[in-house]
Formats: structure tokens, sequence, C-alpha cells
């Protein structure tokens, strides 16, 4: 590889998450050659003063990348606009990024995962990113592939490239009438899961923007996978009460889970067929959500469109 992607991570107040994410990385084979971007949002409230003068002294420090640059915010952006702005102006330099959360915790193979799977899906319109996170579910016995190709999408270490990222409408305006057929809604569970469709619901009558999840309908929308590895090289240690919207009933499934730490390392090879059928019913139990509560949110949704219906023709 001659190219390596650059790194960004954004970090607030979680000085010792901040500083296990960045040490992994940078025992990471290709982090010398890597150039790393810390996005550090401001403190909004006087408790998170300390916590984040800990992490931007610490970030005065860090070694072991090829280069290291700091965005230090002066007033509070909020996480998103900390994240989104960095990332704007880190794609408008770099034709492919790797983004990273600072509760992540790194298998020393992630960046050569990461620039293998970068390099060889560059030109497939079939992928949108590369993901390093694997949902803790078994592989089947007998597979042949270190990867696998999704129809889903996680946001715990990640690589893009500029064109498809940007591709992205996040404003997700055809969902106020693209649901209100029930068989269009049952086709987009079937695809990705029970809950894409109640957090795209909870986004939008909030006003607000769930990456993840406008970017499982760009998925949908344009018929597009992302590749995952079989073995997460990624563990999300977020779920101890101080992640953004992380709130697990048994975080030790995410604290505790295993990542890929032995050799030989992941290969990331090319395979042109579709999501594997396993891994499609693997998801859809995974993020299997009851029927009532998938009901109950449809009329929500129906109740709520309607709504929108009016409110544009009362302005048309």
């Amino acid at each position: 590889m001659t190219y390596f992607a650059p790194v960004l991570v954004s970090v607030y107040n979680r000085p010792k998450h901040f500083m296990e994410c960045i040490e992994t990385l940078s025992r990471n084979s290709f982090a010398s050659e890597t150039p790393l971007f810390v996005a550090i949002d401001a403190p909004s409230r006087e408790i998170d003063v300390e916590p984040n003068e800990k992490i931007r002294e610490y970030a005065a420090h860090i070694s072991g990348f090829k280069s290291v640059h700091l965005f230090l915010r002066d007033k509070n952006m909020g996480a998103r606009a900390n994240m989104d702005e960095t990332r704007k102006h880190l794609l408008s330099e770099y034709p492919s990024l790797i983004m990273a959360e600072d509760d992540n915790v790194f298998s020393s193979f992630f960046l050569t995962f990461m620039n293998q799977g970068l390099s060889l899906y560059e030109y497939d319109k079939r992928i949108f990113a590369v993901c390093g996170y694997n949902y803790p579910f078994p592989i089947p016995e007998g597979y042949q592939w270190d990867i696998y190709l999704a129809m889903a999408f996680s946001a715990w270490g990640y690589g893009v490239w500029r064109d498809k990222f940007l591709a992205v409408n996040w404003e997700t305006p055809d969902f106020w009438s693209d649901f209100r057929n029930p068989f269009y809604l049952r086709k987009f569970n079937k695809a990705l899961g029970d809950h894409v469709f109640i957090h795209l619901l909870s986004a939008k009558k909030k006003d607000h923007i769930y990456g993840d999840t406008a970017i499982c309908h760009h998925l949908f929308k344009k018929k597009m996978f992302c590749v995952f590895p079989i073995l997460s090289l990624v563990r999300n240690t977020g779920h101890d009460g101080t992640g953004l919207h992380c709130r697990a009933k048994n975080p030790a499934i995410f604290q505790e889970q295993p990542i890929w730490i032995k050799d030989p390392a992941p290969q990331v090879t090319l395979i042109n067929i579709g999501q594997d059928i396993f891994f499609l019913k693997a998801i859809l139990k995974y993020f299997k959500i009851p029927l009532w509560r998938i009901t109950l949110s449809y009329f929500i949704y129906l109740a709520a469109s309607i709504r929108k219906l009016m409110q544009i023709n009362k302005h048309a």
C-alpha cells in the first residue's frame, strides 16, 4: 500500500476512553504512516472542564503517527457538529477517511484492514464503507472468507470514500412518503432489521439526524453494502454509562467482546456475490424487535405523516 487514509477521532469529556483508543490505534502496524486528526469539542458544563483539559493535555503529546493534527474548539459545538465540520474539511482534502469514536479499542490489524478494504473496493459501486466492528454473533463453520458483505453499517471504526459518503442525503426526505406503503416497510425491515425504521422515526419526530440510520436508509435506497470482518477489529467500551447513545442492558457483551488479535491478520478479498444469507439472518435476529412495538411505531408514523402532509398542503 502506498496511500494510507487519515484517521479522525472526535472526543469531548472521556480522557480514559480516549487514551485507550489512541494507545491501541498507535500500536497498529501502519500507524507511523497514518495522519491522525483529533477533534476536541469545548466543554458546555462546568463538570466537563477538568476531563476536557486532561484530553487536551494528553492530545498535545500524542506520538506514533505520521502526523498529529488537533482541532481545538473554543466553544461547544455538540458531538455531531464537532465531527461533521472536521469530516467535511478532511474530505475536501483526502479521497478517503477512517473515522473512529473515542470509546473504540482497536485490534492491531485495524488500520491494515481499513486500508486494504478502501483500496480494493474503491471503485465497486456496491460498497459504501468498510466497517471494523462486527456484531457479537457466531460465524458459520467452514465460511471461507475473513469478510462478509451486509446491508448494514456500524460507526465504531469505519472507512469511507469521499464521493460515496457525500452522496448521502442526511435529511432522508422520502421518509414521510415511502413508508406509507406497509409492504415497503416490510421489505425495508427484511433487508436491514427492525431497528432502523424505529430509529429513523425517532430522529424525524425530534427533527434530528441520526447518522447511522440515515446511512442505512441510503444503503437500502441505493442497494449498497458495507464490508465487515468476521471477527470484530473494534471493541466499544462506551456502554459503561458514559456513551451518548450507548445504554446496553448487558454492557459486558460489548466491553468484553473478543477482537481479532492473533495472526494471521484478516485478509480483505474481493467478493463478487451480494449479502450472504447466513449473515442477513444473523443481523435480522440480532436486531429483532417485538411485533407489537413495530406495529405501534408504524401507527405513530402514519399519524405523523398525515400531519406532515396537511402542513405541506397548508403552505402550498
